[in-house]
């Protein structure tokens, strides 16, 4: 969710020593440390929410049953 602190505590992990792979949401002029958070996974979540018809910015629930969509079940 936008502002809700998923790259200050992802960060905070790599900092620790997790690994958080290769493949990160580039710093930019809105978060000059980075996200931290991995480009494949966000387009995961795209697809996810493209299939359901929403986007990371919709504030409605997602729909009852979503997990049996068939486009989500495709997307495991």
């Amino acid at each position: 969710m936008h502002r809700s602190g998923t790259s200050a505590l992802t960060g905070l992990l790599g900092l620790l020593g997790v690994e958080l792979g290769s493949n990160l949401h580039p710093a930019n002029e809105f978060n000059q440390a980075g996200y931290f958070e991995h480009l494949d996974l966000l387009d995961v979540h795209e697809r996810l929410f493209r299939a359901l018809g929403s986007s990371w910015d919709d504030p409605r629930p997602l729909p009852l049953g979503w997990p049996q969509v068939p486009a989500v079940q495709e997307l495991q």
